[in-house]
């Protein structure tokens, strides 16, 4: 018996989240990355054809998307996901079928436009035919607005879709620098042991603490300090029951991040360790839009501790002052907002001119990159308007500027650091 052809969907990796609720996903459900929860509660929803008619918890599903969605938000996210109702053969009366006609109005599904445009031809009405069998021009004027008008709604439904994936990875990230996830700082850590295996971003952790953070005041050791009196580094003793060492955490955080981008199992391994190893910039961009919307002005942790430091530290260490406040400052300058902040992370992320990638995935970054800043650039004329649209594109790529800058100056205090041995251990990913 001659084997099933699989389907474009089952030759795909295996998706780490799911659109509906945002836990690991178990494969491609009705065209679409889903657990199974969410697959069955998709087919339990179609087939009873419930038409909700708003979010059970008042919106609180939109406003924190860490809360486990109502049965509302979790339809309008598996519907807003991809996941199509009309691939459920068993629905009867699918023109009835309130969640069809949903999954209709979002998608603009092409048989709609088809019949819009016969509709728009029997208006027009033409009394006679052309000799050569072209098509009437009152006609051809109607075709040409219809795919337009078909085009244009593709590509806005690819960028929300693409949009909702990319929130819905930053809300797992979120979740995961909160919860009680916390790798320690093992010496002799390298970027090797984090490039196989799925990404922990999918998994239900619980929070660190049950009660509420407090406010901490954490003194900052300033890198020049350590170079200036050669004092020796030694983290070997860090209570890690009680708090967490966010130098090195907020690495591994990140590196669970972009192992569960959909472009990093498309590469070879040799540019899955690459692309892991230029992790620290995106790190600290990550920790400075967290400080920012959490109305502070300089490093702020979801635990509670913020850096601080006396005039004294600030006056002999500008380079450490800088990094723990300069990009907050811009951030804030420029207004971002987190549509923006999640696409400008993907175009730090996708930099097709790190050394050791492979030549097909130097093309493949590169590309990626291109779409994204193409969205950005989008995004950032329907919300800042034409006139100001390009002169604030240019200012918001200007932090990712200022971000790799602080991060090249951090490196090379640490290769400093290293070089004169004075890290008592062997400190994780010392090689990138």
């Amino acid at each position: 018996m001659p084997r099933r052809k699989r389907t474009d969907f089952e030759k795909q990796a295996c998706p780490s989240m799911c659109i509906g609720c945002g836990a690991a996903a178990a494969g491609h459900f009705y065209e679409a990355p889903a657990c199974c929860a969410c697959k069955n509660f998709f087919r339990r929803i179609v087939m009873r054809g419930r038409n909700y008619k708003g979010c059970f918890k008042g919106g609180a599903c939109a406003k924190n998307r860490s809360l486990h969605p109502c049965r509302y938000c979790r339809l309008d996210r598996c519907l807003n996901g991809g996941m199509n109702p009309l691939v459920i053969h068993t629905i009867q009366d699918p023109e009835k079928n309130p969640v069809v006609e949903k999954f209709l109005r979002i998608t603009d599904d092409l048989e709609r436009i088809r019949k819009s445009r016969s509709i728009q031809f029997d208006v027009t009405k033409p009394s006679t035919s052309s000799s050569n069998g072209d098509m009437p021009k009152e006609i051809n004027t109607q075709t040409q607005m219809c795919t337009f008008s078909k085009d244009t709604r593709s590509t806005q439904c690819k960028f929300d879709k693409i949009m909702l994936e990319l929130l819905a990875l930053e809300d797992a990230h979120g979740r995961l620098r909160k919860s009680s996830y916390c790798p320690q700082f093992v010496a002799g850590l390298t970027i090797d042991e984090f490039v196989l295996g799925p990404s922990k971003l999918g998994n239900r952790f619980v929070p660190m603490r049950a009660q509420r953070y407090e406010p901490l005041s954490i003194m900052l050791t300033t890198v020049e300090d350590v170079l200036r009196h050669e004092k020796f580094v030694d983290f070997s003793n860090f209570d890690y029951s009680t708090k967490k060492f966010w130098a090195f955490q907020d690495n591994v955080y990140m590196i669970e991040f972009i192992k569960a981008l959909p472009v990093y199992a498309r590469l070879a391994e040799c540019s899955k360790r690459t692309l892991l190893a230029s992790v620290l910039a995106c790190a600290n961009f990550a920790t400075a839009f967290y400080s920012y919307t959490h109305h502070s002005d300089k490093t702020y942790y979801p635990d509670g501790g913020t850096m601080s430091w006396t005039d004294d530290i600030a006056s002999q260490s500008p380079g450490s002052m800088r990094r723990n406040t300069a990009i907050i400052a811009v951030i804030r300058e420029v207004g971002l907002d987190r549509r923006e902040y999640v696409l400008l992370k993907m175009i730090l992320l996708l930099n097709p001119l790190l050394e050791r990638l492979a030549p097909d995935d130097r093309v493949l970054i590169y590309h990626e990159k291109e779409e994204f800043a193409k969205m950005l650039m989008s995004y950032v004329l329907a919300r800042r308007g034409v006139k100001n649209g390009p002169s604030m594109f240019t200012k918001l790529l200007s932090v990712i500027d200022l971000v790799t800058k602080l991060t090249s100056w951090q490196k090379n205090q640490h290769i400093l650091i290293l070089a004169r041995g004075l890290y008592k251990y062997r400190v994780p990913f010392a090689e990138s």
